[in-house]
């Protein structure tokens, strides 16, 4: 239970970066989001000892072990590749534009649906039963992270343009169309 209180905190840590992010240089602002996904790691690392564990078939641990290497590579690529490579958002007010390519074609968040997929691959490929209640706290920090996110920050700082690309592009459940749309961008880069 440590570890789901470890991770409950680093998203609290992320959602104080985002408070104060603007009053934060670039590099102070690394620092504490790359403390946050330490501090996270820390988390799910104590959950899975922590945790008394499920005895799942070999083919369910492979499959686990699947999800958990392509989620965290996912991952990896549109928090730390995708956007370095081209700013998530350029402008601001009615002159903001937003990515909508590559994985942000398929929702807003798509960090959120990789962090998903990873912790649902690392209880498949540990049963460690700690992080199925994990999954429900840590999802719901996120998603409720990202929603803040949206109504206090974006919102407020990019007006109607955001507002515009919330219509345009799924928060973090892809539908059809972002499906088709990601595939068809990601084809063409």
């Amino acid at each position: 239970m440590v570890g789901i209180g470890l991770g409950a905190a680093a998203f609290a840590a992320l959602f104080a970066v985002d408070c104060v992010s603007l009053k934060l240089s670039w590099l102070s602002r690394k620092v504490f989001e790359t403390f946050a996904c330490g501090l996270f790691g820390l988390a799910v690392l104590l959950t899975i000892q922590g945790s008394p564990s499920l005895t799942l078939p070999a083919a369910l641990r492979v499959t686990g072990c699947f999800l958990t290497g392509i989620s965290g590579l996912l991952l990896a690529y549109s928090l730390f590749i995708e956007i370095p490579l081209r700013s998530a958002w350029t402008g601001f007010g009615s002159a903001a534009r937003f990515v909508r390519t590559g994985t942000h074609a398929l929702c807003r968040h798509p960090g959120v649906l990789w962090l998903g997929g990873l912790i649902e691959g690392l209880f498949l490929a540990s049963g460690a039963l700690l992080l199925a209640p994990a999954f429900v706290v840590w999802m719901s920090l996120a998603l409720l992270t990202v929603w803040l996110q949206e109504r206090l920050f974006l919102i407020v700082r990019f007006g109607e343009a955001y507002r515009d690309y919330q219509r345009d592009v799924p928060m973090v459940v892809p539908t059809l169309d972002s499906i088709l749309g990601c595939a068809h961008s990601l084809r063409r880069g």
